[in-house]
């Protein structure tokens, strides 16, 4: 697996004339080929169940997708989403359990 994390250590922000190197931070959410359980890296996050911020928008790309044995829609219907504002038609307005 190539390192994300590694590869966007850094990126070039332009500001008029000058370019400085930033700090890039890059949340990887799943992996094509599963979880992933390393010394330094952990896919998905072990928390990402009860992140609202995180489940919203993986919601509108993929309500059926499968973490931690519920669909990411399930997650999402048992949490607090105070805070979370969802673009019309988004799936934290009609988060389906029933898949």
């Amino acid at each position: 697996m190539i390192r994300i994390r590694d590869l966007t250590k850094f990126y070039k922000s332009g500001f008029g004339k000058e370019f400085v190197l930033r700090n890039i931070d890059l949340d990887v959410l799943v992996h094509r080929d599963g979880p992933v359980a390393e010394d330094d890296l952990v896919i998905p996050h072990p928390r990402i169940s009860e992140r609202a911020f995180v489940l919203a928008p993986l919601a509108d790309v993929d309500p059926y997708l499968v973490l931690n044995g519920k669909t990411v829609a399930a997650w999402l219907a048992e949490i607090d989403t105070t805070g979370v504002e969802p673009f019309p038609g988004s799936m934290i307005m009609r988060a389906d359990t029933s898949a």
